[in-house]
């Protein structure tokens, strides 16, 4: 039979418990293989496999392979049939089987990036690695054993332990002096996060909890399924009795607030050994043999006798990943940023570009309109007497009636005052009237050849 905890309220649980190691007494014959999967039993036995050579009241005879004969209470131990393979465990993945997508999906579940609409959205977080494991880190402990062991969402329920520490330490409510918008927000904060508490926390689920009070981490599993009342587990592999009692008076406050429980004393018997900051990591040894036995039908000693040592250096090389990633991450979004930029660049020079060609095209196009209208003013081959002025026009006039020479010029071709073509040609230029082109050149060679 497995180990039941201890439990704040008593009642059917209790009694239930004692009918089935009644019943487990009775049917239990000689010769049953069993496994001992309390760490009440110590580290000798736990995990061992044995016989059950005699039962005596609550207590069997056990014949143990490699360590011979010796007793134990009955529920410390569980008959083999009651599980599944046992040689066939499941396992969580090894690092080389973890892909990038895992690891996003990691990052991104326990807050190391962004939700946002599209993949890539990244926030920075402090790299987290060395023996003292922090929440962030903590939390991608479960994600990756959560998704390693094929556990679902229906099933488990984590809580973040920055949730539960938020709401402990905000229930002295805000700092004196603070403005009324403030103690506002303040209060609505810590209503929120209450009622998120109480739902994650009645769930019909295996509820993990790992709470952290002045840099030591504890566990508090839950077990919500079933139509009975909440079964509560706590652990925590410190060895100080005096600082242990400090912590489950913690837990315990909070839990009796929130929820009306009371959280039973530690279950356990793992230690961390002195002077170590390996909590972390006994903490999620814990959470895994939880979910192992509670979920996946194994002994309760199917991970061995807690230690540090696998999840510590599970998370040391998950936190070292993480922080690999977040910087590939960083620099492909500074690529894309830096990608985008030149684009904007491009797309801003083309349009600069196609501007001043466009007014360069419109000068042109003045330009153009301006000498087809100076060439329309004044028609090829022809003298524009019409458009001079009328001061102009009598003077080429008066100069054409000279007759080509006059008494006052000195030039035997004329002047402007009797010659029509050099007056014609003066006033046309004084009026602004004349392009010149290269027939008008021309032309005005000849008559001065023939002049």
């Amino acid at each position: 039979m497995h180990k039941t905890a201890e439990e704040g309220a008593g009642g059917e649980k209790q009694k239930q418990q004692a009918v089935d190691l009644c019943a487990f007494a009775e049917l239990q014959l000689e010769g049953t293989k069993v496994i001992v999967d309390s760490e009440s039993a110590g580290k000798r036995y736990f995990g061992c496999r044995a016989v059950i050579k005699t039962v005596e009241g609550d207590e069997a005879v056990l014949d143990f392979e490699t360590k011979g004969i010796d007793s134990l209470p009955l529920n410390m131990v569980a008959a083999e049939t009651g599980f599944g393979d046992l040689k066939h465990l499941k396992k969580i993945k090894g690092f080389n089987a973890v892909t990038r997508t895992d690891l996003k999906r990691i990052m991104r579940w326990c807050g190391y990036m962004l939700h946002g609409e599209c993949e890539g959205d990244v926030v920075q977080n402090e790299a987290k690695q060395g023996t003292m494991i922090y929440s962030l880190n903590l939390a991608a402990g479960f994600r990756l054993m959560q998704m390693s062991l094929d556990m679902k969402d229906e099933d488990l329920e984590f809580v973040h332990p920055d949730l539960w520490k938020t709401y402990m330490e905000s229930r002295k409510g805000p700092e004196e002096g603070a403005d009324e918008a403030f103690v506002e927000a303040f209060m609505q904060g810590q209503v929120k996060r209450t009622q998120l508490l109480k739902k994650k926390l009645g769930m019909k689920k295996v509820v993990v909890m790992p709470v952290h009070f002045k840099n030591h981490w504890t566990l508090v599993v839950v077990d919500g399924r079933g139509s009975g009342e909440q079964v509560l587990r706590y652990m925590d592999s410190l060895r100080s009795e005096e600082f242990v009692l400090e912590v489950w008076t913690h837990a315990n406050e909070g839990l009796k607030e929130l929820m009306g429980w009371s959280l039973p004393k530690r279950w356990n018997e793992g230690r961390q050994p002195f002077g170590s900051t390996v909590c972390g990591a006994y903490c999620l040894h814990y959470m895994e043999q939880c979910c192992r036995a509670m979920l996946l039908q194994e002994p309760w000693s199917s991970l061995g006798w807690p230690s540090s040592e696998v999840w510590g250096e599970r998370l040391m090389k998950l936190a070292g990943l993480m922080k690999k990633e977040q910087e590939k991450t960083l620099k492909d979004h500074e690529k894309e940023e830096e990608k985008k930029k030149k684009q904007e660049e491009q797309e801003k020079k083309k349009a600069d570009n196609k501007k001043k060609a466009g007014k360069v095209d419109a000068e042109m196009k003045a330009l153009a309109d301006e000498a087809d209208a100076s060439i329309k003013k004044i028609p090829a081959g022809k003298p524009c007497l019409e458009n001079l002025s009328a001061k102009a026009q009598e003077a080429v006039a008066l100069a054409a009636a000279g007759g080509g020479i006059c008494s006052r010029c000195r030039w035997s071709a004329g002047c402007l005052s009797c010659h029509e073509e050099k007056a014609l040609q003066y006033w046309l230029k004084k009026e602004g009237l004349v392009v010149e082109t290269m027939e008008m050149a021309m032309a005005w060679d000849n008559w001065l050849m023939e002049s």
